[in-house]
């Protein structure tokens, strides 16, 4: 986690309405070029075009699904990343259906820590971290693998 990351996790803690303040100004700052596929490359600097992931078509794509997520606010991504910060309200340890978890070990967004944490607390998860990974391709590298484990399980 980077230390600019951490920083405002630990605002979060310790001051909500603050955390609250910059979580709104860092929104609109990445709505300023997330909302573009011109953004999307630039942001993936010199991965963009190198994979699948990274190709213009996703770019537009992300592009897309930005423009509709902020349509209304930034209010359900706030309300989302509150809810990776603070208690789901079940018992981890309790989970007794299916689970598998893809992680990519070079994701920066969200550390690979975390991905081990929930390996190692979710019974009976089937865990994959993916060394040559990151946040951006893993779910596009494995998007076929998932759907096929999902159909085994109906």
């Amino acid at each position: 986690m980077s230390g600019e990351y951490a920083a405002e996790v630990g605002l979060f803690f310790t001051d909500r309405l603050a955390a609250r303040r910059n979580w709104r100004a860092d929104a609109y700052r990445l709505a300023v070029t997330g909302t573009t596929p011109e953004g999307w490359m630039a942001r993936w600097g010199e991965a963009a075009g190198t994979d699948d992931a990274r190709s213009w078509d996703v770019a537009c794509h992300r592009a897309a699904q930005m423009r509709d997520s902020l349509a209304d606010g930034d209010g359900g991504w706030w309300d989302d990343w509150a809810a990776v910060l603070t208690p789901w309200g079940c018992d981890l340890a309790a989970i007794d259906v299916p689970a598998r978890l893809l992680h990519g070990a070079g994701d920066r967004a969200v550390p690979v820590v975390h991905g081990r944490w929930l390996a190692a607390h979710v019974p009976g998860i089937v865990a994959q971290i993916v060394e040559s990974e990151d946040h951006t391709n893993i779910e596009h590298n494995h998007r076929h693998a998932a759907y096929s484990w999902l159909s085994g399980l109906a």
